[in-house]
């Protein structure tokens, strides 16, 4: 975990879009739940702000009072990363004012929602990364307030032929409590994991070939899913 955060934090010094900015930011926080180091946190916590300033600058940007920071940080305005750092930011530094924004994002997302628990005109990808967001906000700040929005998602979603090629999946579900709820996609996760078929990329989705990974990060990884699932299915 170490080597992880020591890596993401080195990248943030690298030019990269907004979105890879965002995406590494989020990363980055993530390992610092598990493996505080003081030096990443303020590396991290400097990168944060920057997004989350830029963005506002973006968004109250006129002709007459153009944004400081290139238009492209607009992308973000609408972002599960930015909606992850914004969680972050009040679990680490207690920023109410990120709170707000947060459950503004989360808030327009769950207007949005279909009757039957889907997002129109938002790819399955988009639609796990905001249950991602609607999960961290619920352990951060508040559990219940968008409980039935996450359950009503899962839902959907879970009956998606592809869903059995997102890792990710098995820690909604864990999050959730439900793994007794879909048998057949969690076995099915299981089996791809323990098989060693990880992500081409950084979005949990599983490759339809074995990667060729670092053997003690394979390891690693499987040894951490088939933990999750025997906690959670001996706790159902």
């Amino acid at each position: 975990m170490m080597e992880a955060s020591d890596r993401l934090a080195k990248e943030l010094d690298k030019d990269m879009t907004p979105e890879d900015r965002a995406r590494c930011i989020v990363y980055l926080l993530h390992t610092l739940c598990f493996h505080y180091n003081p030096d990443h946190m303020e590396i991290a916590e400097n990168a944060a702000t920057e997004v989350i300033n830029n963005v506002d600058l973006a968004q109250k940007a006129t002709p007459a009072t153009p944004a400081t920071e290139p238009h492209q940080y607009l992308s973000l305005a609408d972002s599960p990363y930015l909606c992850k750092i914004l969680c972050y930011d009040y679990y680490f530094r207690t920023e109410k004012d990120s709170r707000k924004k947060a459950e503004s994002l989360l808030t327009k997302w769950d207007k949005e929602l279909q009757k039957n628990g889907f997002w129109l005109d938002v790819t399955e990808d988009m639609a796990l990364q905001r249950l991602e967001a609607y999960s961290l906000f619920s352990d951060v700040a508040d559990q219940h307030k968008y409980e039935k929005t996450i359950r009503k998602s899962i839902q959907y979603y879970s009956e998606l032929p592809q869903i059995t090629d997102e890792v990710r999946f098995l820690f909604l579900l864990a999050h959730m409590g439900t793994f007794r709820n879909y048998p057949e996609q969690v076995e099915q996760i299981m089996d791809n994991v323990l098989e060693g078929k990880l992500s081409a990329t950084a979005t949990g989705s599983i490759s339809d070939k074995v990667r060729n990974a670092k053997p003690n990060m394979l390891k690693a990884l499987q040894f951490h899913i088939l933990a999750l699932y025997l906690l959670n299915t001996e706790q159902e």
